[in-house]
């Protein structure tokens, strides 16, 4: 299964830090695309969206490179999304994959968030201090607030996502509405509208 964002995505369509481990973002993003973003899409337009980006260019490595190799590589890919994009750009489904990265992404961090403040050490919760090594048990209550606000943004923008679908939802055969269907027949019985 290809990734539908990446690191860099979520750093510019987050306020995640630019200097947070790639490799803690990275390795949520599966996860919230399964248990945050298939829901929301269904099985069937989820599926397709995969099949569709299956062709699209693999964003280089965070790490194990030299700047100079990292730079060369980002170049690299940069012009391999340019023309990716160019071949599919007309495609619905390229619209679609543009209106799910900034949902996608605050989910990854909603499901990266212990991580990303610290780690889970033999003598508990450890949170980072600054830049160095130094760490300090993490406060619960502050640590709550942060990750429930990431969790209301993602909600968010996973409602903007449904509410985008629905008004464009000729483009995607494949997309199964979550919201009841409005009904304009009243109840004519005495059963509260219960037909049996």
């Amino acid at each position: 299964m290809k990734n539908l964002v990446n690191a860099t995505h979520i750093k510019e369509l987050t306020t995640v830090s630019l200097n947070v481990e790639a490799h803690k973002l990275s390795v949520t993003i599966p996860e919230a695309q399964q248990r945050h973003l298939r829901p929301l899409l269904g099985f069937r337009l989820y599926a397709a969206l995969l099949a569709f980006v299956a062709s699209a260019p693999e964003p280089p490595s965070p790490t194990g490179q030299s700047v100079q190799a990292a730079t060369a590589a980002a170049a690299d890919y940069a012009t391999k999304w340019a023309a990716w994009q160019l071949a599919h750009g007309a495609d619905p489904l390229f619209a679609l994959l543009e209106q799910v990265r900034p949902c996608l992404a605050q989910w990854a961090v909603v499901e990266a968030w212990p991580n990303l403040l610290g780690s889970v050490e033999n003598a508990g919760i450890l949170l980072k201090t600054g830049s160095g090594q130094g760490t300090t048990n993490a406060d619960a209550a502050t640590l709550s607030k942060m990750e429930a606000a990431f969790r209301a943004t993602a909600i968010w923008r996973g409602e903007e996502l449904v509410q985008w679908l629905e008004s464009n939802k000729s483009d995607y055969p494949d997309y199964v509405s979550t919201r009841p269907l409005p009904t304009s027949r009243r109840p004519s019985d005495g059963y509260g509208g219960i037909s049996l």
